[in-house]
């Protein structure tokens, strides 16, 4: 038996990031609310920032450092600002072969915090990456990443059955070495944390570049009740509309939902300026559901004669026939009745749209194996101590 352990760690800096900070609005002017959005030549507080500033730009725009221009894409530009760290204790238990066992286990507990979240930034925010929110403080981008696993352990093993020819019962070999001889299980159990989720953006400021998270309203559930009991169910050819994982911010008769847009018409009227959302770009806390996954096989092998076996093979694959959902297409708070629904009808065999995991698979596979005699020997002339080229 070995047992390995190891701690690994790395930061990373300079990484690529999608800050677009260049042409931003500055969070100062927050606090003119409204007044962002009104026409430069319909106010007088906020003067024109060159001649010829047209009439009908509203005034967020001409506060911004180039207003003759609109948002940059610095990310077209590979911005190098982001930055990662990850932290891990990795542990291995190896059992070499013995006693018709071989045996590998292993586990790892780690964290991954950063602010660039993927080598496309851009595209990944496309796919809820997470985008980030304020510039002007990086710092409040650090979040767990989007591609985080806190735990994940791995067993793989091999086990002969002690039954048949040269094993501790029943060798007595012929017959009953046929029947009972030659089996073995073998298996591959996979069990990990659940991919963290980033939501979408809440309602934006004027000309500034960042995407506004959304306020998790005190004392509510991120989780609708329906996935939070286990029996979520959704869209399929039973349930044409779904039911979302989430508490939306307007689902139908729900008197607790989960999110609050801070920049709402009624909280932006309420406050007189705008806010940025308290929600972490990417929450450790709000996850989908653990992945397992138990794959076992059976195998029986019979000789035939001395160069050739039969081999019958028994899979399966996904054996507890787990449900494991990828996430749901629409992350948007906002969106309405798309919002948290994961599509059955995205379903494939081989993984990917709304399942991440294939439904059981049985296997039989019944084989020969068998190693061809050789037909010429190649004899090698007697040259004493001298050495020789064979070509």
């Amino acid at each position: 038996m070995i047992l390995d352990l190891a701690y690994v760690g790395q930061h990373s800096t300079n990484l690529r990031s999608n800050f677009d900070a260049v042409n931003s609005l500055n969070p100062k002017y927050f606090s003119q609310g409204a007044n962002l959005l009104t026409q430069i030549g319909s106010q007088t507080a906020v003067a024109p920032p060159y001649a010829g500033f047209p009439n009908t730009a509203i005034v967020a725009q001409a506060l911004v450092p180039f207003p003759q221009y609109f948002g940059f894409n610095t990310d077209g530009a590979l911005e190098n600002l982001g930055q990662s760290t990850y932290n891990a204790l990795e542990a291995q238990l190896t059992r070499r072969f013995r006693n018709g066992l071989n045996l590998m286990a292993s586990y790892t507990w780690s964290k991954t915090l950063t602010d660039a979240d993927a080598a496309l930034l851009f595209f990944a925010t496309l796919h809820q990456g997470g985008a980030p929110q304020n510039s002007f403080n990086k710092t409040g981008d650090k979040a767990i990443s989007n591609q985080d696993l806190p735990q994940n352990f791995v067993l793989s093993y091999v086990y002969e059955l002690p039954f048949g020819k040269n094993k501790k019962f029943l060798s007595h070999g012929g017959v009953v070495d046929r029947v009972v001889g030659g089996w073995s299980v073998s298996g591959v159990q996979r069990y990990e944390s659940g991919q963290p989720i980033a939501f979408g953006c809440a309602t934006g400021v004027p000309a500034f570049a960042g995407c506004i998270r959304f306020d998790q309203v005190p004392g509510s559930e991120i989780f609708s009740p329906a996935w939070k009991s286990g029996h979520f169910v959704p869209v399929s050819p039973s349930q044409p509309n779904g039911i979302s994982m989430f508490n939306p911010v307007d689902a139908p008769g729900n008197a607790n939902p989960a999110f609050d847009d801070p920049n709402s018409a009624a909280n932006l009227a309420a406050r007189g300026s705008y806010a940025f959302g308290t929600l972490p770009r990417v929450d450790e806390d709000i996850r989908m559901g653990h992945y397992l996954s138990e794959d076992f096989n059976l195998l029986k092998r019979t000789k035939l004669t001395e160069g050739s076996d039969l081999l019958l093979q028994v899979n399966a694959l996904n054996a507890f026939n787990r449900h494991i959902w990828n996430r749901p297409n629409d992350l948007g708070p906002n969106d309405g009745a798309a919002f948290g629904i994961i599509n059955y009808n995205n379903f494939s065999t081989t993984g990917g749209g709304g399942y991440l995991l294939f439904p059981r698979r049985l296997q039989l596979q019944l084989k020969v194996e068998f190693q061809p005699r050789s037909r010429q020997r190649l004899v090698l002339p007697d040259v004493g101590a001298q050495p020789y080229v064979l070509n």
